[in-house]
């Protein structure tokens, strides 16, 4: 259940924010200060020459500011607290409710009685669900069908059914394939691939090469350790598009087809789109390996005293999971924890990669 909370922000009742903070400990001379720093701001508009009059703002936290976020975080905490509480994976205003049962009839029981809990704890916060844009999707393996869609309410509204949606800038669908997400994904690195090749002709090469590195690459490595283990007709998708900027920099004007690009990706030193998911593998667990990456990663991926043994699967689908590659990719490459440096280990990491056909896995 993909939550949506009407201007979350700019709605959280400062008087309900100030005894949360000194429920949880904040008081004295530190709660006054951010007192202060809540009440009594004023704010206007201003167009060209025109300024409106200045109001002062009663609701809501600064956005834009470092402590605007946190203090949302600390006004809606306690949401974990109402009885019956699903898991919940919050982010900012992003909140998400997974209920998991053994019939659609007990899940939509479940998720129903919940709601109505939910209903009076945001009633007391001062906060409202926008029912329209909250959705749910029916996450199921590829081969079960769903006859029926769950009938979930919201105050007597209909929570609408997708088949797929975005979470922190990836698209999961209800078969927790990566499919849709290349698909999007796609769509936006054309329309990327569209603006560097007008401007390909009035500029140096070079910045050609820069404009591909900071709107396309950094778009394309977005959340690639989640989607990164998608299929390989999906990357060939992707592929054909990173043989069109080769074109672009070569100047080249004939088809795709007839240009070899093999050689290419090692001419300019780019990483086709498989290459760069194990790029960001390898970082990653060189990052493991340093202590360097959130805590809360110590219990998916448990690389301190990480079995050498790749673990029994019997489908592509478990060859495909992050355990089962990371374990590959530190067998093929047991020198990788003795870089001296990460911009150094990332360095023979792109070496080993770009313009090669290897395959760890």
């Amino acid at each position: 259940l993909f939550l949506d909370l009407r201007k979350a922000f700019d709605t959280v009742q400062h008087p309900i924010l100030l005894r949360k903070l000194e429920h949880y400990g904040i008081r004295g001379v530190a709660l006054e200060l951010l007192k202060s720093y809540l009440t009594n701001r004023q704010q206007y508009l201003k167009i060209d020459n025109l300024e409106s009059n200045k109001e002062t703002t009663r609701h809501g936290v600064p956005q834009g500011s470092i402590l605007g976020p946190l203090l949302f975080l600390v006004f809606i905490n306690d949401i974990v607290s109402i009885s019956g509480s699903p898991e919940l994976i919050m982010y900012a205003d992003d909140t998400n409710i997974f209920f998991s049962e053994a019939t659609p009839e007990c899940l939509e029981e479940r998720a129903n009685a919940y709601l109505v809990k939910l209903s009076k704890w945001l009633s007391s916060n001062g906060l409202q669900l926008n029912t329209s844009k909250t959705k749910y999707v029916s996450f199921k393996p590829a081969t079960k069908r769903l006859t029926n869609s769950l009938k979930i309410m919201f105050e007597g509204d209909l929570i609408d059914q997708v088949t797929e949606q975005k979470f922190l800038g990836v698209w999961f669908n209800q078969e927790l394939k990566w499919n849709t997400h290349v698909s999007k994904l796609k769509s936006e690195l054309s329309r990327v691939l569209g603006c560097i090749y007008r401007v390909a002709s009035l500029v140096p090469r070079w910045l050609v090469e820069t404009l591909y590195y900071s709107l396309y690459f950094s778009k394309m490595c977005y959340g690639i350790l989640i989607w990164g283990t998608t299929t390989v007709s999906d990357y060939s998708k992707l592929l054909i598009l990173q043989k069109k900027v080769l074109r672009i920099l070569e100047n080249y004007g004939g088809r795709i087809r007839e240009l070899r690009t093999e050689p290419l990706f090692d001419k300019y030193k780019i990483l086709k789109a498989n290459q760069v998911y194990y790029f960001k593998l390898f970082q990653f667990i060189y990052r493991k390996r340093l202590y360097a990456t959130p805590v809360a990663t110590e219990e998916l991926y448990p690389f301190r005293h990480i079995k050498r043994r790749e673990p029994y699967t019997r489908t592509n689908y478990g060859r495909q999971s992050i355990h089962y590659q990371t374990i590959s990719l530190l067998n093929n490459m047991p020198s990788m924890n003795y870089a001296k440096s990460f911009p150094l280990f990332k360095k023979e990491c792109k070496a080993l990669l770009v313009g090669s056909d290897i395959k760890f896995i």
